[in-house]
Formats: C-alpha cells, sequence, structure tokens
C-alpha cells in the first residue's frame, strides 16, 4: 500500500511540470496574438491620420493658390514644402501647385494640387484636388 502511495505522488508531481509549461506558453500565444492586433491597429490609425494630413494639405494649397492668384495674376504655381514642426509631426509635407489659365474660360484658371505626406519615397499619402478660379474683376 505505501508502494502505491509513493507511485502515485511521483506520477502526480510529474504531470506538474508539463501542466506548468503548457499554461504558460498558451499565455505566451495569446499575449502575441494581442500585440500583432494592438500593432495592426497601429499601423491603421498612422494610415489614416497621414490620408487625412494630406487632404489638408491638398485643401491649404488650393487656398495658397486662390490668394495668391488674387494678389499677382501672374502666379503660375509652386512647391511648397511644409516643415515637420509647422505640421507638429515628424515628416514634413509637400504640396505642388499648379495654375494654369483656362483655354476656354479666359476669366478663369484652373487650379492643381497635389499633396503628399508624409514626404516619403515609400510610406506616403497623395490626395489631389482641382479647383477653377475666377479672376476678380
Amino acid at each position: 500500500m505505501i508502494h502505491q502511495e509513493t507511485r502515485c505522488k511521483q506520477r502526480c508531481r510529474g504531470i506538474a511540470l508539463p501542466l506548468v509549461l503548457f499554461c504558460i506558453v498558451l499565455a505566451m500565444a495569446i499575449a502575441a496574438s494581442l500585440l500583432q492586433a494592438v500593432l495592426l491597429h497601429h499601423r491603421q490609425a498612422k494610415s489614416i491620420e497621414q490620408q487625412h494630413q494630406s487632404l489638408w494639405l491638398a485643401e491649404s494649397g488650393v487656398q495658397r493658390a486662390i490668394y495668391k492668384l488674387h494678389s499677382s495674376p501672374e502666379y503660375r504655381g509652386e512647391i511648397w514644402t511644409i516643415p515637420a514642426a509647422t505640421l507638429g509631426d515628424l515628416d514634413d509635407g509637400r504640396v505642388t501647385i499648379q495654375v494654369v489659365p483656362q483655354e476656354n474660360d479666359p476669366a478663369s484658371w484652373k487650379v492643381v494640387v497635389e499633396a503628399v505626406y508624409p514626404d516619403h519615397p515609400q510610406h506616403r499619402k497623395v490626395q489631389q484636388r482641382i479647383a477653377e478660379v475666377a479672376r476678380r474683376s
């Protein structure tokens, strides 16, 4: 009888280590899965933020072109670089503005704006806006 109790204790003690290891591996797998989901969410949020920033830069480019055209009718565009410090971020933004006189309507201009944010060769969002601006009388 004493022999059987010893054998049971050894068997029960021997199963504790694999059970603990299994629980640790399971907890690590769950943690890794949660970490992966958080990182994916962060990347998506950053991408949406960059897309919105490029949209607002494009809108600002149109407004800048309108202002400059009304100040100087000879204005034909520019490449406007917005420093990261102005945007409150780590990356610069770039806005390309082109102004073309309308062929069919000499009283207006066609403004084409392309905004790039961040100004990076790979990870960037591009927005384009086209507007028609009437000349002031």
